[in-house]
């Protein structure tokens, strides 16, 4: 991917870290959602019951900011359609690059085998007297 601009990697980057930012998020909501089941369920008092409602408000919260920064988030169906074909575009020409170095890879292994062979028989010859 000769044309790959260096922030693309970043970006890809940036991107795995919020999803794991996101789950970690989500995550922690589900947690919150268990605390304050077990809270209501062992307190009448109605300070837990809101204590339990802020905590899932902030854990929401936390959540869709989250969402609301993961990138293309805002971006139209149809932009977003044009990155994944872009993307798969690369991953084509990526693939093919990968397969042209295998080629020349074993093309360089037949050429070194080749060579190996020539040298043994030569070595073979000059070792056998009777030429």
């Amino acid at each position: 991917m000769e044309n790959q601009q260096p922030g693309n990697v970043e970006e890809s980057n940036l991107t795995t870290d919020r999803l794991t930012q996101l789950q970690e998020q989500i995550d922690n909501l589900t947690a919150t959602f268990w605390e304050c089941l077990s809270l209501l369920n062992e307190s009448t008092q109605k300070d837990a019951a809101q204590l339990a409602v802020e905590k899932v408000k902030v854990a929401i919260g936390r959540v869709e900011i989250l969402i609301e920064n993961l990138p293309g988030i805002n971006d139209s169906e149809e932009k977003q359609l044009q990155e994944l074909e872009s993307l798969e575009q690369e991953l084509q020409e990526a693939n093919k690059e990968y397969l042209e170095a295998i080629a020349e890879a074993e093309n360089l292994m037949k050429q070194i085998r080749d060579v190996i062979h020539t040298i043994f028989e030569d070595q073979v010859s000059l070792d056998d007297p009777a030429d």
